[in-house]
């Protein structure tokens, strides 16, 4: 068992040094060479971006004029209207028959109806209307320059 493990310790050191990883053992004669030269095409890209940027600024006064006008009409219209009827009848009809050596026959038949209509009527209609009208109107005076030009200073 022992000289089994001292083979395989034997084979992985021989291994090791002759032919192992390259990554484990250093180059035999220093670094290996640079590569050869090739011609090298150099591009260079100049760029140049200018910005400007002009502003006029021209103050023309001017008049603003503003009107309102604003119209609010309301129209409420209220009717009520109810309709309640109630009919009650009553019947109520008695028949008393009683034979006695003398025949008496007494009939008593009433009626009663009562008849209570209401009539009431809600009927709601309400417009709205709102109007508003806005003008504008923008008048530009003459610049100071052009007015002192025309008329002398």
């Amino acid at each position: 068992m022992t000289a089994v493990v001292m083979m395989v310790l034997v084979v992985m050191m021989v291994g090791v040094v002759y032919g192992g990883p390259q990554y484990h053992t250093p180059h035999k004669y220093g670094p290996p060479p640079p590569p050869p030269c090739y011609p090298v095409t150099k591009t260079q890209i100049t760029t140049e971006t200018q910005q400007v940027t002009e502003t006029e600024t021209e103050i023309v006064p001017t008049t603003l004029t503003n009107i309102e006008t604003e119209t609010l009409s309301v129209t409420e219209t209220l009717s009520v209207t109810e309709t309640l009827t109630e009919i009650e009848t009553l019947t109520e009809t008695e028949i008393e028959t009683e034979i006695v050596p003398t025949t008496l026959i007494s009939t008593q038949v009433e009626t009663e109806t009562e008849i209570e209509t209401v009539v009431e009527e809600i009927s709601v209609t309400e417009t709205l209307t709102e109007t508003q009208k806005v003008y504008q109107t923008v008048c530009p005076r003459p610049k100071a320059s052009s007015y002192y030009n025309n008329y002398g200073r």
